[in-house]
């Protein structure tokens, strides 16, 4: 065995090893062990300067451990510590390189800045820099990854701090998301490098009014890997099984009802096709689909939706409307109040004041005050006001498609008119007005004002109806062999961005869309088809596999942020289409 110390006069030693070693990183180090351990710790050693300028002396001592007397061998070693070069000093200003002649694009849409419409900075001279990005209008994400120190991301004002390269890495791939109305924004960006020398420029984004377009395809799908996939398996964090009803976005997350595996999934609202979900509500975790019924589950999720900062989740079959106060992120946040049962392990299927048949829609108003209930198996539906935290079968306020809460039957065995519904399935208000997918009477019908509490049967009908040229009539497909633009078969989901209306004709494997809604009379012809090629054609993805551009028995239409979400049931997935 051998025993090596090594000193010097200032400054610090770290071994390139430590095994044996003791006093690291300091001015007098021990090295024990034998011959092969002392010269891995040598290999490598670092010697770490004083901040002033000396003469340094290194001694080295070496021992062994021979009998009467151990042999010693001593050495000295001299380092002149000298004053750091000045850095040079930064005469030359960062320089942004961008595309000439600005871009466009359409209200609600993205542009995302590579290629041809990259940003980069460089500078000759300095190697840091910090870099502004502002917008008057919309919102800046950076990409992720780069090892930039970035603050402010997703907004109008972004700050990039970090060497040339990350710098570099975060504007590479950087998107630029447009505001919802029409407009021309700036977007600047400024650079200031370690010498506080600066470039500034600006890059015109025109933000025109798009539109959907007849058998546009799909942008992005969640749920599958591509657009031509239709697989479940096994839950986790990629895949769907029948998802039913419209998905709600709050924020940078869409949840996302994954009916069959008893979950709601929430995925980053700017995610791309295949991309995987990042929470789980209603089970542990990404990889169980239990079916029970709590307040920590999601059985048969069937519609979502957000407003007011508060969610609610239609569950089918225990017959319920679970309720959050605020939006749930976690696994945990469980929901706090439900409507339809008066205990969260109840699953009774009742008619009255109190009790839900199997409902499948749920919307909220605006504010998040009211809760619209497709109660589709008791034929009506129900508003209420949002109940307290903790409550259990708070009071119903309206009652629509029936006479009063005490009656179920569909069409109120009476006959369809405004005043009915049979098997209603989904629901859209924005607090003030009100639609309803009347789905057995192959109809939507529109409330222009929403009935108060109180009123009258005869203040309770309708205003308009859709898919049909009266109220009285019901037929599939208007009674024809092959589906119209004004025509409905089954339709299951209704959404409005306030200006359109979207509904999921659901037994035409189609969407719909009505332009200016709001002035429309009653059996108007819609202006848009997606999931087909034109209005007379209805098969099942086009009669083939799954592409970009066809449906299978879509359930479920949000619109948000200019973009359309529809919830493709039989294929498994959501479809994602944007203006253009």
């Amino acid at each position: 065995m051998l025993t090596t110390d090594l000193s010097v006069t200032a400054g610090t030693l770290r071994m390139g090893s430590s095994t044996g070693v003791s006093g690291d990183n300091s001015a007098s180090v021990r090295i024990e062990g034998t011959v092969e351990q002392i010269n891995a710790a040598l290999n490598g050693m670092v010697y770490a300067a004083p901040s002033s300028p000396q003469g340094v002396t290194l001694q080295i001592r070496t021992q062994d451990a021979s009998t009467p007397e151990p042999l010693l061998d001593s050495d000295e070693f001299t380092i002149a510590v000298v004053p750091a070069a000045p850095p040079a000093p930064v005469s030359s200003p960062p320089v942004h390189t961008l595309a000439s002649g600005g871009a466009t694009i359409v209200t609600g849409g993205s542009l995302t800045f590579r290629d041809g419409t990259g940003i980069t900075v460089s500078d000759p001279d300095s190697t840091t820099v910090a870099t502004f990005v502002h917008v008057n209008s919309g919102k800046v994400l950076m990409a992720s990854g780069s090892g930039a120190t970035i603050t402010g991301n997703n907004s109008g004002f972004v700050l990039v701090n970090g060497t040339l390269a990350q710098v570099n890495a975060a504007l590479d791939g950087m998107v630029y998301n447009a505001p919802t109305t029409a407009q021309t924004v700036v977007l600047q960006i400024e650079s200031i490098d370690g010498g506080g020398l600066s470039d500034r420029d600006s890059f015109t984004i025109t933000v025109r009014t798009g539109e959907f377009q007849t058998n546009q395809a799909a942008s992005i799908a969640w749920g599958q890997p591509n657009f031509t996939t239709r697989d479940t398996g096994d839950p986790d964090e990629y895949n769907l099984r029948s998802p039913q009803g419209p998905l709600a976005i709050a924020g940078q997350l869409a949840y996302v009802p994954d009916t069959f595996q008893h979950r709601v999934l929430g995925f980053y609202s700017g995610a791309a096709t295949g991309f995987a979900a990042s929470i789980v509500i209603g089970q542990i975790d990404l990889r169980h689909d239990d079916l029970t019924a709590s307040h920590q589950t999601n059985p048969y999720p069937s519609s979502v939706a957000i407003a007011g900062g508060r969610m609610a989740v239609v569950q089918h079959f225990p017959s319920r409307v679970s309720l959050w106060h605020s939006i749930p992120t976690l696994s945990t946040h469980y929901a706090t109040a439900v409507l339809g049962q008066a205990e969260w392990d109840d699953s009774r299927l009742r008619c009255g004041a109190s009790g839900l048949n199997q409902p499948l829609g749920v919307a909220l108003s605006s504010n998040g005050s009211m809760v619209v209930v497709a109660d589709t198996h008791n034929n009506r539906v129900n508003i209420y006001n949002f109940p307290q935290s903790g409550a259990f079968e708070p009071p119903l306020q309206t009652v629509l498609g029936q006479a009063s809460p005490s009656q179920c039957d569909p069409n109120r065995n009476t006959g369809p008119s405004e005043f009915t519904l049979n098997r209603p399935t989904g629901v859209w208000t924005d607090g003030a007005r009100l639609v309803v997918a009347d789905t057995q009477n192959n109809r939507v019908l529109i409330w222009d004002t929403i009935p108060q509490p109180g009123a009258s049967d005869a203040a309770r009908g309708a205003d308009r109806v859709l898919g049909q040229h009266d109220f009285e009539s019901v037929q599939p497909n208007r009674g024809l062999d092959a589906p119209t633009r004004f025509a409905l078969h089954g339709p299951k989901s209704v959404a409005s961005d306030g200006t359109r209306l979207a509904v999921a004709d659901t037994g035409n494997n189609r969407v719909l869309i009505w332009l200016n809604f709001a002035s429309r009379s009653s059996g108007a012809g819609a202006d848009i088809v997606l999931g087909q090629e034109d209005f007379v054609a209805n098969d099942q993805n086009g009669g083939g596999a799954p592409t970009d551009r066809t449906l299978a028995e879509p359930e479920g239409v949000h619109f948000h942020e200019g973009k359309l979400y529809v919830t493709d049931r039989n294929n498994h997935r959501i479809l994602i289409f944007e203006q253009q």
